[in-house]
């Protein structure tokens, strides 16, 4: 808005002032302001962004391994990420399907079947367990 505002500004004043100059300038001066304006922001997220990577790193989060990947696990799994105050770190699930068994949900890798959980929790230096899923009824 701001941008807005002080190129409709220069456009008046260069237009009451009679001053002879090229039409391109407004084009150039509301590109820049978009670059720098925007740019400072989008340098100033991915700085955040970088930051708040590295202090999930921390070595007194917990390692937790997730039993689910479906829906329930999912979720929990993007809340611990999206929430540093746990002091967590998801670092693998275990699930049933073997469909899912290799694959990697948002960034955490789905290891094997709840018949490797022993050597996945010593592989993975797991602290924690967290079961996510569904009760039978």
């Amino acid at each position: 808005m701001a941008s807005a505002v002080s190129n409709g500004l220069l456009f008046i004043y260069i237009f009451f002032i009679r001053s002879i100059s090229p039409r391109s300038i407004f084009i150039i001066t509301a590109m820049l302001d978009v670059f720098f304006i925007g740019g400072s922001r989008i340098v100033f997220r991915i700085g955040r962004r970088l930051r708040d990577n590295k202090s999930l790193s921390l070595n007194n989060a917990k390692r937790i391994l997730i039993i689910g990947a479906g829906e329930a696990g999912v979720t929990i799994a993007r809340e611990m990420l999206s929430h540093k105050e746990l002091q967590s770190k998801p670092v693998a699930f275990v699930d049933e399907n073997p469909e899912k068994i290799g694959k990697v949900i948002n960034g955490i890798p789905v290891v094997g079947n709840l018949e490797k959980i022993n050597e996945i929790i010593l592989k993975k230096k797991v602290d924690e367990i967290i079961i996510a899923i569904p009760s039978a009824k």
